[in-house]
């Protein structure tokens, strides 16, 4: 028999976490990783532009997310994948690879066997 979370039960609750007269949403689980990811995107933007080769590129840390999941052993995917790994929607992942194809650095190749499929590249 299957269980959800990766075959663990679930046996916390939100209340078992959290006291609901002291319940604080600015200090939620969930907020405070939002912060983090915004503090370390931001981290990653400064680093690119203190960079004299990647800040020539104009690679904003949102795109230098998508370009390091494009390399490496398992590096080809599709803007749906990307999706999923990332957690963007369609509409966002398609405009971030259209800038990213403007400015050389990815390209879109049709899969042969299937040709509804579009792999993407870094070039």
């Amino acid at each position: 028999m299957s269980t959800p979370y990766g075959g663990f039960a679930r046996r916390a609750t939100l209340a078992n976490i959290y006291e609901v007269k002291s319940f604080d949403p600015n200090h939620s689980v969930a907020h405070l990783m939002g912060r983090v990811r915004v503090e370390l995107l931001a981290a990653l933007d400064r680093e690119l532009s203190a960079d004299p080769q990647l800040s020539e590129l104009g690679v904003t840390s949102a795109q230098f997310v998508v370009m390091v999941r494009l390399v490496g052993k398992e590096s080809r995917k599709s803007a749906s994948d990307l999706c999923k790994e990332l957690s963007y929607d369609a509409g966002a992942m398609t405009r971030m690879i259209d800038r990213l194809e403007k400015k050389g650095l990815v390209r879109r190749m049709r899969c042969m066997k299937d040709r509804r499929l579009i792999y993407l590249e870094a070039t």
